[in-house]
């Protein structure tokens, strides 16, 4: 019996908070609790606490998802660890017994006495904790007779189901067209395909044989672009890998129980494998919001490749659908930021970061010993992807680590030092964890110099306008370390994306 079950849709009305209403709230409680953690990013952790020190304490590593109880003066409190990748029936049977110590161990009679915290360990990025922890209702919950208190549990509840219900019908639409690119493609799957959901912890969606070339893909339903692409990580040899990247394909094939029960019935691919004799291909399929199909390959791949396939996968009602069309890039661009009135602006190929005269974008290839800025033909059909490509690029690489702190009471969130510091403006999972930081969904964010980004919050007071103002001013002037400039200005971004530019960071005023 899954947790769900213990939800009932139909109550008689109940003043008393009877041990069978504790039950049915501790149930739905449960079912958001194992949604949250099946939902863990790598490095997360939430905290439960019925206060006086107690705690029950959840963390995300490389190898799997833990708990454990801890309280003042008590020793040999139980733990449990369920090992990556775990089926989600076993999140519910792990999360179950959880619950069950905090119930008695803690002697918690109700679901409402838990205050909950909720990060990522590396980076302080703030996680949701609606719906599992209650300390903003203060000590008005001890006046709840049942109905308030499953009127309560209701909406965490609805949280949790509105989320699952959204993202278990973008999976069947994912397995739908990726079987189909796979198998137009003549790509024999081995792994992947199923509709139903949530079954375990991700790996890969696909893993599929081509000749001497194993393919790898994943599938991303209703995205604006790949900057939308959600980031994952893994924990290799004791190092974090990106998604994107050789190592964290490896690992998901290596991880993946599917893929290792296809080995198990087929020696001579195990020793392929094993030799090194198969090309692995990683790739990522697209599906945007008017169902128009996009694959994007990496770079251990010979070469960077969008393919943009409209057959029969997408067609609708709307009338029949155009030839797959296949593109190939001339280099692997990265962005970078150049000045809006960069000298060589009408030579080299650029878009606009912003509205008004906010900086350009220019794309820059590798050269192995620096990042060269690149020109191309551009007439060419690949110049309308040559930009999500490289904001996939910039995504893809190693997290940056944030600086938070405080100046003169202005809360600032810094990353600087890197090649792309600066065009992580650019990037909407870096100003995400920006956002969650200085826990705002508005930001003026600086990019003063080549390798220096700033977030301060949107709101700001006199002094503090005044403080950001300097700060941006004196970045901006300072030569000292031989950086490029590029702007005076701020740009205002709004949930990860850049919504506006203004020209000079003197002209913003207090809020």
């Amino acid at each position: 019996m899954g947790l769900g079950s213990l939800w009932r849709r139909e109550r008689e009305p109940r003043n008393e908070i009877t041990p069978e209403v504790a039950d049915e709230l501790w149930g739905s409680y449960a079912e958001l609790l194992t949604w949250r953690l099946f939902n863990l990013p790598l490095g997360g952790r939430i905290m439960l606490s019925p206060g006086q020190g107690r705690t029950a304490r959840f963390t995300r590593d490389g190898g799997g998802l833990e708990w454990a109880l801890f309280a003042p003066g008590q020793d040999n409190l139980p733990s449990r660890r369920l090992p990556w990748p775990a089926r989600f029936d076993d999140y519910e049977s792990f999360v179950t017994t959880a619950i069950l110590g905090i119930r008695d161990i803690f002697d918690v009679a109700l679901p409402f006495e838990l205050t909950a915290q909720a990060w990522i360990e590396d980076n302080g990025e703030q996680l949701d904790t609606r719906g599992i922890g209650f300390g903003e209702f203060g000590d008005e919950i001890h006046d709840y007779d049942a109905d308030a208190a499953l009127e309560l549990t209701d909406m965490g509840r609805l949280l949790g189901s509105s989320d699952r219900d959204a993202k278990t019908q973008d999976h069947k639409i994912a397995m739908v067209y990726g079987v189909h690119v796979l198998e137009q493609q003549g790509v024999e799957i081995l792994t992947g395909g199923a509709e139903s959901w949530p079954v375990r912890d991700h790996t890969v969606h696909f893993i599929g044989m081509d000749g001497d070339r194993l393919i790898v893909m994943d599938v991303f339903v209703n995205l604006k672009g790949l900057q939308g692409i959600p980031a994952a990580s893994t924990d290799v040899d004791g190092h974090i890998v990106d998604r994107g990247s050789l190592a964290y394909a490896h690992a998901m094939i290596q991880a993946d129980p599917d893929f290792q029960r296809v080995l198990a019935r087929r020696p001579e691919l195990a020793q392929a494998l094993s030799e090194n004799r198969l090309t692995l291909e990683y790739s990522i399929l697209e599906i945007d919001s008017e169902q128009r199909v996009h694959r994007h390959g990496f770079d251990f791949t010979p070469d960077t490749q969008v393919e943009i396939d409209l057959g029969n996968a997408a067609e609708s009602g709307n009338g029949p659908a155009t030839d797959p069309i296949d593109v190939r890039l001339p280099f692997d661009p990265f962005p970078l930021l150049q000045p809006a009135d960069w000298p060589y602006r009408d030579r080299i190929p650029h878009w606009p970061s912003a509205s008004g005269n906010a900086p350009i974008i220019v794309m820059a290839a590798d050269t192995g010993d620096s990042y060269a800025v690149q020109s191309y033909d551009q007439s060419s059909r690949e110049t309308e992807f040559m930009l999500p490509a490289a904001i996939a690029r910039l995504s893809g690489l190693q997290r940056y680590e944030w600086e938070i702190d405080e100046v003169y009471g202005l809360p600032i969130a810094n990353c600087s030092g890197h090649d792309f510091s600066a065009e992580k403006v650019l990037d909407p999972h870096a100003m995400q964890t920006a956002h969650n930081a200085l826990r705002t969904a508005r930001l003026w964010v600086a990019t003063p110099r080549r390798t220096c980004l700033t977030a301060v919050p949107y709101d700001l007071d006199d002094r503090q306008t005044l403080v950001f103002q300097h700060l941006v001013r004196l970045t901006y002037e300072d030569d000292s370390y031989g950086n490029a400039p590029i702007t005076r200005g701020v740009y205002l971004v709004e949930n990860g994306h850049i919504t506006t530019f203004v020209d000079d960071v003197d002209l913003i005023i207090p809020r």
